[in-house]
C-alpha cells in the first residue's frame, strides 16, 4: 500500500495519495463486490521502530479513513517491512503495536470453506536478532499450523525513489530454503505476496504464486490490484487471479491540466465577448 507517509513527503504529497488510495478502494469495492478484502503488507510508508506512537496512531486513523470503503468487509492484513521493520530492527513491541490496529501477524482464517493463512515471514528470516520475534513465529509454524484436523491440498522493483533497485536474499526476498519449508509445512494451493511493488507470476513445485503490485501513487505511478474468484469450497472448480490497473498518475495529471485549460479559455472568450458586446450595439445605434 505505501498508503500513509509524513516525514519523506509534503502535506500536498499526503493529501494527494490520501484522496488517490481513498478513491480507488471505493471504486474497487463498488465495482467488484468482494466478500474478502487482503491487504498484503506496507499499509504504512513509515511504521517501523523509529515512528513514534503518536505518529503511528496518526497513521492507523489516516489509513481507515482512507479505506474505509473496507470497513464493511472481512479484511485480513498481512505485516510488512514498513509497518514493523524487518531483519535487525525487528522488535516484538513494534510487532505488537502493529496486531492491535490490524490483528494477529500469524493466524489462520477459515471463510467460506476456504483456509487463509497469514505468515509474518520476515520474522523468520536468519537476520532477525529479537528471539521473541523469532519464536512467535516460529512456534507458529511448527505448533498452530498443525492443530486440528490434517488439512489435505485444501522479481522487479519500479519506486519513484529508486527505480534501479536490486533484491537480495533475506533482506528483500525470501531464500529458497525458507520457501521450500514454508511450502512443504503449509501446503497452499496459492500464495499471495507483496512488497516488490510489481506483478509477478511464479510457479513453484507446488503452487502458483502471485505477487501483487503497490496500491499507492506513492511508490509507482501505474498502481494497481488483484481480485482472486475462489471457487464454491468443496467443488473441483479454478482458482484465478487477475491483476486489475488503476489510473496511471501522469494520464489523471493530463486530463486535470487540459480541464483547467479548457475552462480558461471559456472564460477569456467569455470575457472578451463581453467587452466587444456594448461595441456591436454602438455601432447598431
Amino acid at each position: 500500500m505505501h498508503g500513509i507517509v509524513r516525514r519523506r513527503r509534503s502535506s500536498v504529497e499526503r493529501l494527494w495519495i490520501d484522496w488517490q488510495v481513498r478513491a480507488a478502494a471505493r471504486a474497487a469495492v463498488d465495482v467488484h463486490r468482494p466478500q474478502v478484502a487482503l491487504v498484503l503488507g506496507d499499509q504504512f510508508d513509515e511504521g517501523g521502530r523509529w515512528t513514534s506512537d503518536s505518529n503511528w496512531d496518526d497513521y492507523v486513523g489516516r489509513f481507515f479513513r482512507a479505506f474505509a470503503s473496507f470497513l464493511p468487509l472481512k479484511t485480513l492484513y498481512l505485516v510488512g517491512n514498513h509497518d514493523t521493520s524487518f531483519g535487525r530492527d525487528m522488535r516484538i513491541e513494534d510487532l505488537k503495536r502493529y496486531e492491535v490496529a490490524f490483528g494477529a501477524a500469524n493466524r489462520i482464517e477459515e471463510i467460506e470453506g476456504h483456509t487463509f493463512v497469514s505468515l509474518n515471514t520476515m520474522a523468520l528470516d536468519s537476520d532477525v536478532t529479537s528471539k521473541d520475534v523469532q519464536t512467535e513465529a516460529r512456534s507458529f509454524l511448527e505448533n498452530d499450523l498443525q492443530c486440528g484436523e490434517e488439512r489435505q491440498r485444501e522479481a522487479g522493483h519500479v519506486t519513484y525513489e529508486a527505480p534501479d533497485f536490486k533484491y537480495e536474499t533475506h533482506h528483500h526476498v525470501l531464500s529458497r530454503e525458507l520457501s521450500a519449508e514454508l511450502l512443504d509445512k503449509v501446503q497452499p494451493d496459492l500464495v499471495l505476496s507483496g512488497h516488490t511493488h510489481a506483478w509477478c507470476e511464479y510457479q513453484h513445485s507446488t503452487a502458483m504464486e502471485y505477487t501483487v503490485p503497490a496500491f499507492s501513487w506513492g511508490q509507482r505511478p501505474d498502481p494497481s490490484y488483484a481480485l482472486l474468484r475462489l471457487p464454491q469450497a468443496g467443488t473441483a472448480g479454478q482458482l484465478d487471479v487477475t491483476i486489475c490497473h488503476l489510473p496511471k498518475e501522469p494520464l489523471v495529471f493530463a486530463m486535470y491540466a487540459v480541464t483547467i485549460i479548457i475552462i480558461v479559455l471559456a472564460h477569456v472568450v467569455r470575457f472578451v465577448w463581453r467587452l466587444r458586446a456594448p461595441r456591436t450595439k454602438e455601432k447598431g445605434a
